[in-house]
C-alpha cells in the first residue's frame, strides 16, 4: 500500500473510531481497556488499528435474548445485540460478577 492509500485508509479508520455509531463488533464499540493502546498506535505516523479486544466473557442463548444489564455489567446492557435466533445473556470485558451471572442463568427463557 502506498503512503497516500495508507493515509486515506487511516483517516477513514480514525473517523469511524471517533463516530458515536456502533461498530460491527458484538459489543458495538471499542473496549475501554484498549483505548490507551489504540490511541498510542493511531497516534503514530506509520500505524493504525481498527480494534483491539481486552478479553471477553460472554454467554449466548439460542432462541432468546437475555438482559446482560441485569447481570451487573455496565458495558453490556444497552450494547447487547440479538441475532440469528438468539441473544447475548451476558457480555463483559471485566471480571464476571458472580451474583449477576447467577441471576442471568436462573432467568427462565420466557422472561428474557
Amino acid at each position: 500500500m502506498d503512503d497516500a492509500s495508507f493515509d486515506t485508509r487511516k483517516a477513514a479508520i480514525l473517523k469511524a473510531l471517533a463516530d458515536a455509531a456502533p461498530d460491527r463488533s458484538v459489543k458495538g464499540f471499542v473496549d475501554a481497556l484498549c483505548l490507551p493502546v489504540i490511541e498510542f498506535l493511531t497516534g503514530t505516523e506509520d500505524f493504525v488499528t481498527t480494534s483491539s479486544c481486552s478479553g471477553r466473557v460472554a454467554l449466548w442463548q439460542d432462541g432468546a435474548g437475555g438482559d446482560a444489564e441485569e447481570a451487573g455489567e455496565a458495558d453490556a446492557g444497552a450494547d447487547r445485540k440479538k441475532s440469528k435466533g438468539g441473544g447475548w445473556l451476558y457480555v463483559s470485558h471485566d471480571l464476571p460478577n458472580e451474583q449477576g451471572l447467577k441471576t442471568v442463568l436462573a432467568t427462565p427463557d420466557d422472561e428474557t
